[in-house]
């Protein structure tokens, strides 16, 4: 009669969102995120659905920053859904906590003065490229610098980076 006397359904597993493995952004306002979710069960096909980033059509976003983002996938077989929420948050910002404390320079024509501020914020430890910058856990300190106006970076350690400015006076 060409039916089968026995009709075995075969019964897929439902899908599940495992993990989500990110980097967060290295400073904030930056778009430098990765982020990728990986998906277990199912049938192996799957629709995803970004919301507010409808050109990925994938379980992956890249080049994002901070935010909330949603995920739907969808089974291509029809044997499940499931939607992933993270919420991506920018790191601290440095700051700088008062003004620089400026050393004056023991000659006019030398390159030894500086200065120390209290930096606070972003990724310890601090630097200034290009000149001598020691962080002790609570201040900056800068030497090298000749009499004048400076305008300076400081530099966390991720490569963040704040202004700092000031002047040096020379001695007479």
């Amino acid at each position: 009669s060409g039916i089968s006397d026995k009709l075995v359904p075969i019964k897929s597993q439902g899908i599940s969102l495992a993990e989500a493995i990110s980097t967060l952004p290295s400073c904030p306002g930056e778009k430098d995120v990765s982020l990728e979710v990986k998906i277990l069960g199912g049938s192996g096909e799957f629709n995803f659905s970004w919301q507010d980033f409808s050109t990925s059509s994938s379980s992956k976003l890249v080049n994002i920053g901070a935010g909330e983002y949603t995920l739907i996938v969808t089974d291509q077989s029809g044997c499940g859904l499931a939607t992933f929420k993270v919420s991506l948050k920018d790191p601290e910002p440095m700051r700088l906590i008062g003004e620089p404390e400026v050393t004056m320079t023991t000659c006019s024509d030398s390159e030894d003065g500086g200065f120390k501020i209290k930096v606070a914020g972003g990724n310890p430890p601090y630097r200034v490229e290009g000149l001598e910058s020691v962080w002790d856990g609570v201040y900056l300190k800068v030497s090298g610098l000749s009499a004048g106006e400076f305008n300076l970076y400081i530099l966390d350690g991720k490569g963040c980076s704040i202004p700092v400015k000031g002047k040096v006076m020379g001695a007479t």
